[in-house]
């Protein structure tokens, strides 16, 4: 090679570097592209508990709610029970009123 062209071996020397450095800008982005992947991994996990916490705290929340309307349900019951008591109790004390006023 003591008869190679200077320009020869000067493109060759930098051809060979520019290879080499595309090796390392490959490795570069091949470990970028990993933490890249680990990260989004670490986000979906993240989003994944989120998403359970935020579930648990509808269904607790769901439950609240449930109770509440089976608790304003009994309470409606029984007020209509006393209505009708109630309803029940001034009809017949009209009836013994007009029973007297009318002896």
């Amino acid at each position: 090679m003591d008869n190679a062209n200077p320009k020869e071996s000067e493109s060759l020397e930098l051809f060979s570097q520019t290879v080499a450095n595309d090796g390392d800008i490959c490795h570069v982005l091949s470990q970028d592209n990993r933490q890249i992947a680990n990260d989004q991994n670490e986000k979906r996990r993240e989003l994944e508990l989120k998403t359970l916490a935020i579930q648990g705290n509808l269904a607790a929340y769901l439950r609240e709610f449930l109770d509440r309307i089976d608790d304003v349900k009994s309470s409606h019951d029984r007020l209509e029970l006393d209505n009708q008591f109630l309803q029940d109790y001034i009809g017949n004390l009209s009836k013994v009123l007009d029973r007297k006023q009318s002896s």
